[in-house]
């Protein structure tokens, strides 16, 4: 009797807390002082009231947000431990209620992604495996997609939204369904994959008899035709949106307030525009709790570029600061520009604001502030930097090197307004830095990642190369696999993968290299969207010029490789080669006898062998040309002492009725002059014809050589390339860019004898997707691979010389050219075109092979030495 007392009033105290503070919080009058609070909590913890105990500090949470009270907001996470809550038996999806919670008010109250999205992932690991589409299950996975978006991370996006569109479209939830694709839209529009962006929100739109669905798709879609600048379907959108009372709509107002100032703005009726925005931000700051926030932060930048457009720079550069200000609230940033890199974080919208100041400074031609300009750049790519290291997959980091790359454009830009206007704070050290940050950062980033894989312990090291194996495994079935449904079922596993990879490797640190140095003797190229600028390093030298127009470089080099391509008389292709030649050499320059280009963008598609200054020679005639990925690439190590040579030339069943001449090795049938071609290669290295038995074989073969060449076809599409190994259409016939890329090797050069094998997608900041550039993050130091589809006959040629002198101790770059001028010479009339020599090219160390043969001059030079000191010798003693 006494026990029951005990616990009756135990219970009833219990009660009594809860109806209390439940009053009181929904009164809203007051918040509960810390040691009732305390107090309470710690009673119904004892007492196993956990329901209780969560909704009392849900409550209280509430309570502190809407007063303001952030700091005692943020102290309520430390009751928050999974594992100690855990340890005390409170049952799951409690717990998964009470994480989702406080994802949800950090969202919401303090703007704070990276701590929301923090909880939902615990919420998400609480998850019933059994659940399929139930409510906790949809709003944990969706939202943990939408902050993946907002923070960029959008393959780990699209993973949670695939997850959540399997559960819904089992459970035909088409309400949800609707929302979800509203949320997919909005992902692939800020990954500026806007088609794929229209299709989700009109399925959004489709699915849904929902107003609330209606007016959040037709919001976006008004959004997206603003951003494309399709004026007549963002008119359409909006009359809709006009006709529209309903209270959804009134709900979004500050969101519709601010498309229509974008809208305005885009018909340039600034004052319409300005007005709109500034009712937008008004509301926007009323809704606001936490003293930060990035809607609003986006508001103001929207606001200052209206303002910069319409030459209004002094309220254009408020409205930063206020944008600024509202990201960073603890800094003063109203009269004092941000002091610190410190005072950033991961956020784009720091990137837009910071870039539009430097935007009103170049605009408005003041060139006392060109310093601040380029300070606000270089914190807008210190941003873009702290962005790109959280990313698993390509995608990602490409959307995020591809803003930083025009970061990276503007301080270019920047820095030769000050060369010109003689700015004291001009600097060539700076200019050599954007110049080697504007290419290859992820191919660096994947190199190095391999080294640290190799560093890491034993066990960890095993499961990562496994991981790293299964990559691979996803991507091949993708190769097979025509089925959306089974594809997206792969994306979700890589992506798991990849995600479980990124965890075990420390943070990623981009190796430093030799700071201002530039590789002798080479010219590096980047084209803005409006300029193409070089950086030279000639005679020790460094040059930074504008050499001109983009559009004129590209019509030059689209219709050099036109005029390559059909054959054209050679003087033709001569006027072009002088007009790219005055484009990208400056006339002052004196090019010594070896050159190295580092191509950016369309120029990747150039030999520049074909270059000439008078219009009647050739840069090949007088030149020795190579070419680098990268200005700081690093060799792992020097040319191994090896001799060993792999060949590889495939046997093609399909054959065709072409001339020998005319047969290209770039489409699937026989070749008559392959297997002559790596006979004669391998007489001249005194190697093996070996076989292989699978793809596995090949990369240990590969593995165990110096030279590795491949005689046979190539396959370039828009989105793979492989190495043909027959003409059959399966995995084990196709030798993927992404399994090469895989690989760890050490070869001192790969010859690429195959069309196309330079060739591929071009992303911009990051160069050519292609064989070539998979073999260069395989490990390979040198790469000789072809700009265009090659000649079978004028290849097997021009190839065995190629390794004829590579075997006598020329360098490679030099043994190349050699080649070139010995095929020149001897070909027939008809096949002396440079379609039929000039496609390949040579890309990484340029340094001579280390073969045995090469010590032969060297013992030959000293044996005859050590035979006249002796005869002279002998001579002086009968003397």
């Amino acid at each position: 009797m006494i026990l029951f007392k005990k616990i009756t009033f135990i219970n009833m105290r219990v009660i009594g807390f809860c109806i209390c503070f439940t009053i009181v919080n929904q009164a809203n009058t007051q918040i509960w002082s810390d040691q009732i609070f305390l107090d309470t909590i710690h009673t119904l913890m004892k007492e196993k009231q956990y329901d209780c105990y969560f909704k009392i500090v849900k409550d209280q949470s509430k309570a502190l947000a809407k007063n303001g009270n952030i700091e005692k907001f943020n102290d309520l996470d430390s009751l928050f431990r999974l594992d100690d809550l855990l340890k005390i038996g409170i049952d799951k999806s409690t717990l998964r209620e009470a994480y989702m919670f406080r994802g949800w008010m950090h969202r919401k109250y303090l703007a704070d992604l990276n701590g929301a999205l923090e909880y939902y992932l615990i919420a998400h690991q609480l998850l019933d495996p059994r659940l399929k589409g139930d409510r906790t299950t949809w709003t944990i996975e969706n939202s943990t997609g939408v902050i993946y978006t907002q923070l960029g991370d959008y393959d780990k996006a699209e993973y949670f939204f695939k997850k959540t569109e399997k559960y819904l479209k089992a459970t035909k939830d088409s309400s949800k369904l609707s929302r979800l694709y509203t949320n997919m839209g909005r992902s692939y529009s800020s990954q500026y994959k806007r088609d794929k962006a229209i299709e989700s929100f009109e399925r959004g739109l489709a699915l849904t008899n929902s107003n609330v669905s209606k007016v959040a798709n037709r919001l976006n879609l008004f959004e997206l035709y603003i951003e494309m600048g399709d004026k007549i379907k963002a008119a359409e959108i909006l009359n809709t949106l006009n006709l529209n009372k309903s209270d959804e709509l009134q709900n979004r107002q500050y969101h519709f307030l601010r498309l229509k100032g974008a809208y305005y703005g885009l018909l340039k009726e600034y004052e319409k525009a300005t007005k709109y925005l500034k009712e937008s931000i008004d509301i926007k700051k009323n809704e606001i709790v936490a003293s930060a926030d990035r809607l609003l932060a986006k508001d103001y930048n929207l606001l200052a570029e209206i303002y910069l457009q319409s030459g209004q720079f002094d309220l254009a550069e408020k409205s930063v600061q206020k944008g600024l200000h509202a990201l960073a609230p603890s800094v003063d940033t109203t009269n004092v520009f941000l002091t610190s890199k410190s005072h950033l974080y991961p956020e784009n919208t720091f990137m837009e604001l910071l870039t539009t100041k430097a935007d009103i400074i170049i605009t408005s031609n003041d060139k006392s502030r060109y310093w601040l300009a380029s300070e606000s750049l270089e914190f807008a790519m210190h941003v873009a930097d702290l962005l790109r290291n959280p990313y698993v997959s390509e995608s990602s980091n490409l959307i995020n090197i591809q803003a930083n790359r025009e970061l990276i454009n503007k301080a270019i830009e920047l820095e030769f307004l000050k060369q010109n206007s003689n700015d004291p704070d001009y600097s060539l050290n700076n200019v050599k830095r954007y110049f080697k940050e504007s290419k290859n950062n992820y191919l660096e980033d994947q190199i190095q990642r391999k080294d640290q894989i190799a560093n890491l312990e034993e066990k960890e090291r095993y499961e990562a190369e496994m991981l790293m194996d299964s990559i691979t495994h996803w991507n091949n079935l993708k190769q097979v696999n025509s089925s959306l449904d089974k594809i997206d079922s792969i994306d979700i596993l890589i992506t798991q993968s990849q995600t479980r990879l990124a965890q075990l490797l420390p943070k990623l640190f981009i190796t430093d290299f030799a700071e201002n140095v530039l590789i002798p003797n080479s010219i590096e190229y980047v084209l803005t969207n409006n300029n193409l600028f070089c950086l030279a390093n000639i005679d020790n030298k460094s040059h930074f010029r504008k050499m001109g127009s983009s559009e004129t470089l590209s019509q030059l080099v689209n219709k050099q490789r036109e005029y390559i391509l059909t054959q054209i008389d050679e003087k033709e292709l001569l006027k072009i080669g002088k007009e790219l030649y005055y484009l990208l050499i400056p006339k002052d320059f004196v090019l010594p006898t070896s050159i190295r280009f580092i191509p950016d963008d369309i120029l990747h598609f150039l030999n520049f062998e074909l270059l000439s200054k008078d219009g009647k020679e050739y840069l090949l005639q007088n030149h020795v040309v190579s070419y680098s990925n990268q200005n700081r690439l690093q060799l792992k190590n020097p040319e191994a002492s090896r001799q060993e040579i792999f060949c590889l030339a495939p046997s093609y069943k399909n054959t065709v009725s072409s001339a020998s001449a005319e047969l290209i090795r770039g489409e699937l049938y026989g070749l008559e002059h392959n297997d002559d071609e790596i006979e004669k290669i391998l007489s001249i290295w005194e190697g093996d014809n070996e076989t292989f038995k699978s793809k596995d074989d090949i990369f240990e073969k590969i593995h165990e050589s110096s030279i590795f060449h491949f005689a046979g076809h190539a396959i370039v599409e828009e989105s793979s390339a492989f190495l043909a190994l027959d003409d059959a259409d399966k995995l084990d016939s196709k030798l993927f860019t992404h399994e090469i890329e895989a690989q760890n090797l050490n070869c001192d050069l790969v010859c690429l004898s195959a069309c196309e094998t330079g060739l591929g997608k071009i992303e911009t900041g990051e160069g050519i997707f292609s064989l070539t550039r998979s073999f260069i993050q395989a490990g390979a130091k040198a790469i000789c691979s072809t700009l265009w589809t090659v000649n079978d006959e004028s290849t097997a040629k021009l190839m065995q010389t190629f390794h004829q002198n590579l075997k006598e101790g020329l360098p490679k770059d030099q043994a190349l050219r050699q080649a070139k001028l010995s095929y020149i010479q001897q070909a027939p009339p008809e096949q002396r075109h440079p379609y039929f020599w000039a496609g390949f090219t040579l890309t990484g160390s340029t340094h001579a092979l280390n073969t045995k043969s090469n010590v032969y001059p060297y013992i030959a030079a000293i044996t005859i030495g050590l035979l006249c000191i002796i005869f002279l010798i002998i001579k002086m003693k009968s003397t």
